[in-house]
């Protein structure tokens, strides 16, 4: 009897703790940045890293569409120092992207170094709709 409550505690207090992560970062992952626009906009449905042959980080994040109409995003990656510090590049600014209802888009992002040990995508509406 005990363990079948102690199971159902355990399920529901894990269960509890994904919904809490999910209502903190919308995406699952801290790293990737919803602003307010662009939360109903869009769903992130995967994220990726992995390194290339010259030792660099690629990310790749996989974006779906929540509209039933054309929208343009726009999304920004900032890649980090191991000590947290970001790296100065100039592929650290705002790129748009157009997206059709319900559309998958696959996004890569190349770190500009093998300095670079984590990174940062922020998405939002692009203020030109």
């Amino acid at each position: 009897m005990h363990k079948g409550l102690f199971a159902l505690l355990t399920a529901a207090v894990t269960f509890l703790s994904f919904g809490c992560v999910g209502t903190q970062y919308p995406t699952g992952d801290p790293r990737v940045h919803l602003e307010p626009s662009a939360v109903h906009a869009i769903q992130i449905q995967q994220v990726s890293l992995s390194s290339t042959q010259s030792e660099t980080m690629e990310l790749q994040v996989f974006v779906r569409s929540r509209r039933t109409h054309y929208q343009q995003l726009e999304y920004r990656t900032t890649w980090f120092r191991a000590n947290g510090t970001p790296l100065s590049t100039a592929l650290s600014k705002w790129n748009r992207m157009g997206l059709n209802p319900d559309e998958v888009a696959a996004i890569t992002a190349r770190a500009p170094s093998a300095e670079a040990a984590d990174f940062r995508i922020q998405f939002r509406q692009s203020p030109q709709q």
